[in-house]
């Protein structure tokens, strides 16, 4: 079963159902502009999954579309959740927080091979409060 973009997201980021991982995943995945080592390797990316789902255990993800051409999908979407673990060297602040990001997905025999991401994790850090509002 060939399952959408906006599903392998829904079922990996709010379920926390990595086995999605497995059966949606190529194993020579790589994932571009997410925390940490650039580009990940499958591995890395699902420790990143763990990590950011016991940082956010309540996280929602909502696509506004998915654009399709050939093998590539892009997907604006927005994350939220709220900070119970800790994220990018914060510790949990009971906050809630909302982020924006966009996904450039690229398939191959029905799977994922390559994901380039980009998100206001500058956002994220000032809604924690690891940041001032504005920078002088």
């Amino acid at each position: 079963m060939k399952r959408t973009t906006e599903e392998i997201y829904t079922t990996l980021l709010e379920k926390g159902d990595l086995s999605v991982l497995d059966t949606d995943f190529d194993p020579g995945y790589q994932a571009i502009g997410v925390t940490g080592p650039d580009p990940m390797d499958l591995d890395q990316f699902r420790t990143f999954v763990k990590e950011l789902r016991t940082a956010f255990p309540d996280l929602t993800i909502t696509f506004d579309e998915e654009i399709a051409e050939g093998n590539k999908v892009v997907t604006p979407h927005t994350m939220a959740g709220t900070h119970k673990g800790e994220f990018m060297g914060v510790a949990p602040t009971n906050k809630k927080c909302e982020v924006r990001g966009i996904s450039l997905d690229e398939f191959e025999n029905g799977k994922l091979v390559r994901s380039e991401s980009q998100w206001d994790s500058l956002g994220l850090l000032r809604q924690l409060g690891a940041l001032p509002e504005t920078v002088k």
